[in-house]
């Protein structure tokens, strides 16, 4: 497991420089060998104080150490092992803090939009970074190191129970991951380092995408105030308006159709027209076709968004059509009786 520089010097992690050099004097003294001849225990002890002196004095290598980056044995060691581990949680949690602000949009696209596919063009309110303070947050750039994570922008808290040791590693609180502290905040963005601003996003609606899912539009968020930090995603939460001709769809693709037929079609047969997307499907009902029956056409369903050229079905449940019985004649009255 890596060593703790700061529990070897006997200091905080927020130690100035001034008490590393201080702690180090008083125990390189204490633990020298020409103190402790033949102390073995006492020589290994001076080594070590020395190694995190070499660290903890350099503030370089003091800030990789405090983000992880920082190996205190063989490449192959557990030791090592766990530092690259840990390195791997540590750049994970600096790139989120670096991150720009993920962004969540609803809208509504048209049937027939869903069925070719489009492309949209929208003009949504986003975070940017602050004209006026270029991301700094700070009126005059007046800032100082942040003392609670070194300038890492990283807090880390150290759990022990048993003899377990965990480690985690978040946002700073007291800088909000900038790793510097303001001292006169920007009147423009009130320190946040942000503006709102109208943009242009564009993206792509694939065809066939199922209905109330999220689409995922990388780098199309907030941007970030960071440097060499990402912009944030937008997440595109899309919902299909319903037809204008009564067509609906379903999870597996198929689109859905509630045909109204005579009941002079049900007992001697023929044909019907049903709506499709752009066009009219014409449909052979055989003579004694019961109501409530499903035909299905295949392939004449939503293309289906994980294939090329791959569709659902098209299913269409047949009804029988009531006639208004003040718009028949006398004779189909009686026509209906003899019936």
């Amino acid at each position: 497991m890596a060593k703790d520089y700061y529990d070897i010097l006997g200091i905080k992690k927020n130690a100035s420089q001034e008490d590393i050099k201080k702690a180090f004097r008083e125990l390189s003294k204490k633990y020298h060998p020409d103190r402790n001849p033949g102390d073995k225990a006492a020589e290994e002890k001076f080594k070590e104080i020395n190694e995190a002196n070499s660290v903890l004095s350099d503030p370089e290598k003091r800030m990789k150490y405090d983000r992880g980056d920082f190996d205190d044995g063989p490449a192959n060691s557990p030791a090592a092992a766990w530092q690259q581990y840990m390195r791997r949680r540590q750049e994970a949690a600096r790139q989120q803090a670096m991150k720009g602000e993920d962004l969540r949009i609803k809208i509504e696209v048209g049937f027939n939009e869903i069925y070719y596919g489009t492309h949209k063009k929208i003009k949504i309110g986003k975070p940017v970074m602050c004209h006026m303070c270029h991301g700094t947050g700070s009126e005059d750039h007046d800032m100082t190191t942040c003392p609670h994570c070194h300038g890492t922008g990283i807090y880390e808290q150290v759990f022990q129970q048993g003899g377990y040791t965990e480690v985690t590693r978040t946002q700073c609180p007291h800088c909000h991951g900038s790793g510097q502290i303001i001292k006169n905040p920007c009147r423009t963005c009130n320190g946040t380092g942000y503006e709102n601003k109208t943009c242009e996003v564009e993206f792509d609606i694939p065809a066939g995408m199922p209905d109330q899912n999220m689409l995922i539009v990388p780098g199309q968020g907030g941007e970030s105030k960071y440097r060499g930090g990402a912009n944030g995603d937008l997440y595109v939460y899309v919902i299909t308006k319903p037809s204008d001709t009564g067509l609906t769809r379903d999870d597996n693709c198929n689109i859905n159709y509630i045909a109204k037929v005579p009941f002079s079609v049900f007992v001697l047969g023929g044909d019907i027209k049903v709506p499709h997307i752009s066009s009219q499907l014409k449909i052979h009902i055989k003579p004694g076709t019961n109501v409530g029956n499903i035909i299905r056409l295949r392939g004449k369903g939503m293309p289906d968004p994980r294939y090329d050229d791959v569709y659902g079905d098209y299913l269409v449940k047949l009804n029988v059509e009531i006639p208004d019985a003040s718009t028949l004649t006398k004779e189909q009255k009686e026509a209906i009786k003899k019936f």
